[in-house]
């Protein structure tokens, strides 16, 4: 198999986790929204599962990203890695792989930043929940000078 399509492949895996790991957030902030703590383990749990394979698809992506450099004399062997996006790259290939590259990657920065996103969202969530707990206990407790729990109990 040709280097740029084991790149394709590899970036077609990481989009297709990527947007899992959507999914995931989608669910843990349902989760957040109903105050369903089993849903919020859960999430958590489905994201924690894809972070592996992000970890090992981008170190491959990494590793083929660098034999395509030194294919298409970008990169000489021995040379020290360069950083360069995949519309530099596709700017080296075939019109059919330059565009497969661009739009792979497009999604990739697509679904990362709604990744991101949802991740603020959820944060946000979470510490708006805190805050409006605390408070209850605030007022439960008459600016915390009862105690919430009986010692009898």
């Amino acid at each position: 198999m040709k280097t740029t399509d084991q790149l394709i492949e590899v970036l077609q895996k990481q989009v297709e986790i990527i947007e899992s790991m959507i999914e995931a957030l989608q669910f843990q902030q349902q989760a957040i929204i109903y105050y369903n703590l089993d849903g919020l383990h859960e999430g958590i749990a489905r994201q924690n599962q894809l972070l592996e394979p992000i970890e090992s698809l981008e170190n491959e992506r990494m590793q083929i990203v660098s034999s395509v450099l030194r294919e298409q004399g970008i990169q000489n062997p021995g040379d020290p890695p360069v950083v360069v996006t995949l519309r530099e790259i596709a700017k080296h290939l075939s019109p059919d792989y330059a565009e497969k590259l661009e739009q792979l990657g497009d999604r990739i920065r697509d679904a990362s930043e709604k990744v991101l996103q949802l991740n603020q969202e959820n944060d946000r969530l979470i510490d708006n929940t805190q805050s409006f707990i605390q408070e209850n206990v605030r007022i439960l407790t008459e600016n915390y000078s009862k105690r919430l729990i009986d010692q009898k109990i």
